[in-house]
């Protein structure tokens, strides 16, 4: 269905995000169980996609998080990720 200005709308996109690793220091008191739960977040996200009829795309196991804090994309990860998604159809 094109949006008031006559262009068709961009399909939704579901993007699992890279699995934590071991958060540094003081970030890791607050992430202990999250770290763990993190590796299946990409399950919830697809069965989310499939229900809803979006586009899925799954990051995790293939973009890892900076090294400075083991949670944060750093640029070229997140450079990696703006492409994909800018050639994502």
């Amino acid at each position: 269905m094109p949006n008031s200005h006559g262009f068709p709308n961009p399909a939704p996109v579901t993007i699992a995000a890279p699995n934590l690793l071991s958060p540094m220091e003081t970030l890791a008191t607050n992430f202990d169980v999250t770290i763990e739960k993190s590796q299946h977040f990409h399950q919830h996200y697809q069965g989310i996609a499939i229900h809803k009829n979006y586009l899925f795309l799954n990051y995790a196991g293939i973009l890892q998080p900076s090294e400075a804090d083991d949670i944060h994309l750093d640029s070229s990860e997140n450079e990696q990720l703006a492409r994909t998604l800018l050639y994502l159809e």
